[in-house]
């Protein structure tokens, strides 16, 4: 089932919306435990500090006060803290009373870069542990009346030998754990909010967004309504650009340019069927005339032989135009292929004219052949004949009687150039161009010599262009009326010899 554009368009919306909340309620969520954790941590470590204090160096002993300065939290409680003090060796010398005899996890950091992780309590909390190494301060101060009083009670005699003056203090390792129970709360609070606040952001987004879409679309709606009140009968109609998204312009355009085709497609069809009932009235009413006037009275064989010839002479005009109307309609469907060759034009040209040459002679016609070269191209056989014999048809048909036709042909650059020249043409330079519209004979302009449907220049157009080549018109003031087909051309083989020959007839 296909979906509509505004449920697609809502969708993905709200799915991108949903997933930019999501996304960001994460960032926002792991920047907020990231902080709550340093802070966390640098609590952590003031407090190993602050126990690291209360371990002392005097006189090569190491004296560890821990009595009332040991603050509470360390102390057996309900959330207690815990800490522990190893020397060298890994010898514990001092632990916190709530720890009892369970040993915490031994990590030895430094003072400046103590090392934090998260670790289960000895109680089973979570918690997160610190741990650094650090030497305990010498406490032992000369000028102090209390430490020079005891050294002289401790060794009988002041100053204390230097052996014990000058004894390093040990290094100890410390690491102090805490658990993470409040903050563990306060982030599940965190999550809790920006849950709730993501998935009501996502609600109120998709309502808001279903809301704009459905504006969005307006436009697009009312395109669809304009288009639906064109009819077929009135395609004179065009979409207007008035109120609309700059992105609707191109398939407006688009749109009208397709309107603009059905009209003149809607146009040709009824030029066409107009056409070709007047085409067939008059053939068709000259048949029915000259068969009711044979049937009217009993003739001689001979009147009767007469009026079956000139009935057949319409028949095969009007199978012409039958069969010309049926290559155009295989042309226009795209269903003729041109099965391109090399094909001697000069050859096909001269057996061509052949067909035309008793015409030409009946009529005292001079024709001049001016082949200057012999030509090679590349075009679909059949086709060119159908090409060279509608041509030549046209022109021994609308030139003057005891005119001029001249057949040209040159090469350049690649090209094959064939020119058609006869005198006597009536159309104007205007008109020129109308040649290749169906069923145009010019009738009020151009002498008609014999039966014309105006559809062998259509089909020579569209016939050359198959082939890749290119014909253009052109009417002189003089009466000259040439025809000018271009076609690609083709590599001359060895066996064709380069020949001039100008004749005359």
């Amino acid at each position: 089932m296909t979906r509509s554009l505004r449920s697609r368009l809502t969708a993905s919306t709200a799915l991108a919306t949903t997933a930019v909340l999501v996304a960001s309620g994460f960032a926002v969520y792991a920047s907020v435990k990231g902080a709550l954790l340093e802070e966390f941590d640098r609590s952590l470590e003031a407090r190993a500090h602050g126990v690291a204090s209360l371990f002392e160096h005097e006189f090569g002993e190491l004296e560890i006060d821990l009595g009332d300065r040991l603050p509470e939290e360390f102390l057996t409680g309900d959330e207690p803290e815990y800490f522990q003090v190893w020397i060298a060796g890994g010898k514990s010398v001092a632990r916190s009373p709530s720890l009892g005899s369970v040993d915490l996890v031994r990590i030895a950091g430094t003072t400046d870069v103590p090392v934090f992780r998260t670790h289960e309590l000895p109680d089973g909390r979570a918690g997160r542990v610190c741990g650094l190494t650090f030497t305990p301060h010498d406490d032992f101060d000369p000028e102090d009346e209390e430490d020079r009083a005891d050294a002289l009670r401790r060794f009988g005699t002041y100053p204390p030998p230097e052996e014990f003056l000058d004894a390093a203090p040990p290094s100890l390792v410390m690491t102090v754990a805490r658990s993470t129970a409040e903050m563990d709360r306060v982030l599940s609070r965190i999550r809790g909010l920006l849950a709730a606040v993501t998935l009501s952001g996502a609600v109120i987004a998709s309502l808001l967004q279903r809301h704009l879409v459905r504006r969005g679309l307006l436009p697009l709606q009312s395109l669809g309504a304009s288009i639906g009140r064109i009819q077929a009968g009135d395609l004179a109609t065009r979409l207007q650009f008035e109120n609309l998204p700059r992105e609707l312009s191109p398939i407006v355009t688009k749109l009208n340019d397709l309107l603009d085709r059905l009209e003149q497609a809607f146009v040709r069809e009824k030029s066409f069927s107009s056409n070709v009932a007047h085409e067939l009235r008059t053939p068709l009413a000259g048949l029915r005339s000259n068969l009711e006037v044979s049937l009217s009275r009993e003739r001689s064989p001979r009147e009767y032989r007469e009026f079956l010839n000139t009935c057949l002479t319409v028949c095969e005009e009007l199978q012409q135009m039958v069969e010309s109307l049926l290559l155009l309609a295989r042309l226009d469907a795209n269903q003729l292929v041109a099965k391109r060759q090399r094909v001697n034009l000069t050859l096909m040209a001269r057996e061509s004219w052949q067909d035309f040459e008793q015409v030409a002679l009946r009529r005292r016609l001079h024709v001049l052949w001016d082949l200057a070269n012999e030509a090679m191209v590349l075009v679909d056989p059949e086709h060119l004949r159908m090409i060279l014999r509608n041509l030549f048809h046209n022109a021994v048909s609308h030139v003057d009687s005891c005119g001029s036709l001249s057949v040209r042909l040159a090469n350049s650059n690649g090209q094959s150039r064939l020119m058609l020249r006869n005198s006597g043409s009536q159309v104007s330079h205007e008109d020129a161009d109308r040649v290749f519209d169906r069923f145009w004979t010019g009738s009020a302009s151009r002498e008609q010599t014999g039966q014309h449907s105006g559809l062998g220049l259509s089909m020579v157009k569209r016939l050359v262009e198959l082939n890749g080549g290119e014909i253009c018109v052109r009417s002189e003031s003089q009466g000259d009326f040439t025809v000018e087909i271009l076609f690609a051309a083709a590599a001359i083989s060895p066996e064709i010899r380069n020949a001039s020959s100008v004749t005359t007839t």
